[in-house]
């Protein structure tokens, strides 16, 4: 489902596919949200592909809800 346990127990990876983005400025900005959200560690978002890597000790459904509240589209892979 995407989420893989990292060095912290309570830490993981979570990937997402992110739709909307059509130029890397947006890939940042998506980055900025999922930064901006507590509990979230390290947010690394790929324009090319469409996808966004993100180091958390809070639950998926925030991060979503954030990106959403963007303007993007979000799946959780």
């Amino acid at each position: 489902m995407g989420v893989h346990q990292s060095t912290r127990s309570d830490e993981r990876s979570i990937t997402f596919s992110i739709s909307g983005m059509t130029c890397d400025g947006y890939a940042r900005s998506v980055e900025r949200v999922l930064l901006n959200v507590p509990g979230v560690r390290q947010a690394q978002v790929d324009f090319r592909d469409g996808s966004a890597v993100v180091e958390v000790t809070t639950r998926p459904q925030r991060l979503a809800a954030a990106v959403t509240e963007a303007g993007f589209g979000v799946k959780q892979l």
